[in-house]
């Protein structure tokens, strides 16, 4: 799992939309994308007013 964690993180650092995101509805801001080897869920937020794009984790959900 924390290996899956790491690998997104890296992807998120170079893209703020990785392949598969998308928004959360009813929740401006928020993206949902999923984890390598289906572990599970990551919810985070983008603030594009800066430059580089601010990028905060929300939380990570398990597929168990």
């Amino acid at each position: 799992m924390f290996s899956a964690v790491v690998a997104f993180l890296v992807d998120l650092r170079e893209n703020a939309f990785p392949h598969l995101s998308m928004p959360v509805p009813g929740r401006p801001g928020m993206h949902s994308a999923p984890l390598r080897r289906d572990l599970g869920l990551v919810e985070y937020a983008v603030n594009e007013a800066e430059e580089p794009p601010r990028i905060y984790v929300s939380r990570i959900l398990r597929a168990d």
